[in-house]
């Protein structure tokens, strides 16, 4: 199945993929990132907004690309705990009341 991930900042702003960082390297870097999405295994995940500013990871959402439901995006995608998304946000708002 093929699915499309979108990483987003606390504040909604989509981000590139940067990295990962432990947690001990996240903490004592001088990048004033806070504290965001851990992976276990990986770290904190960062990315990079628009303006080239690091930012931290707070919501990962992989879209289904292949055949998706689009049903109308509700309460049900807002307050959701996992990462994926079919509805007709296309992952914009999923997770994002949760």
């Amino acid at each position: 199945m093929k699915r499309q991930t979108t990483y987003y900042a606390d504040d909604g702003e989509r981000l590139t993929y940067g990295g990962a960082m432990s947690p001990a390297t996240y903490y004592e870097s001088s990048t004033g990132l806070t504290a965001g999405r851990f992976i276990k295994g990986s770290g904190y995940i960062y990315g990079f907004a628009k303006d080239g500013s690091r930012r931290s990871v707070h919501r990962i959402v992989a879209f289904k690309t292949q055949n998706p439901s689009l049903h109308k995006c509700g309460a049900k995608c807002r307050n959701a705990k996992g990462h994926n998304c079919e509805c007709s946000c296309k992952g914009e708002f999923h997770g994002i009341d949760s």
